[in-house]
């Protein structure tokens, strides 16, 4: 796909890939409440959240690679997909163990901004044609 495409398509890639971003981390603040009521439907959130951006990056992945590049890019992300999680999940154990569930869904958070902005980096570099290596 030419730069010129890749601009026009990256604004609502972005929009929506921020937006999924958000609402998982919404989600993650909302089950600090304890209440069911208001936990329940924060789990529901920061799920939606969570397969909304998945979604929308593994898909977005290939598309902003160069065209001899789209099977690396969509493998290389998904193996980082599965090596994040299993090494964010082992992560989060220890926090979670360690300190108290305040803590737990203060550094969810805090991956959220982290993934926001590396989303934001990485649309912004495929939008001007940059690589990432």
């Amino acid at each position: 796909m030419n730069t010129s495409a890749i601009k026009v398509l990256r604004r609502p890639v972005e929009s929506a890939l921020l937006s999924s971003i958000g609402v998982m981390a919404a989600g993650a603040v909302l089950l600090l409440v304890p209440m069911v009521a208001i936990a329940l439907p924060g789990l529901v959130l920061f799920t939606a959240g969570f397969f909304g951006a998945h979604a929308i990056a593994s898909g977005w992945t290939p598309v902003a690679a160069g065209p001899a590049s789209r099977a690396q890019a969509s493998s290389l992300y998904y193996f980082a997909y599965y090596a994040g999680s299993s090494l964010f999940g082992w992560m989060l154990g220890l926090v979670f163990g360690a300190a108290s569930w305040g803590w737990f869904v203060a550094v969810i958070v805090g991956m959220c901004a982290a993934a926001a902005l590396a989303a934001f980096s990485a649309l912004r570099r495929a939008s001007s044609g940059q690589s990432s290596a």
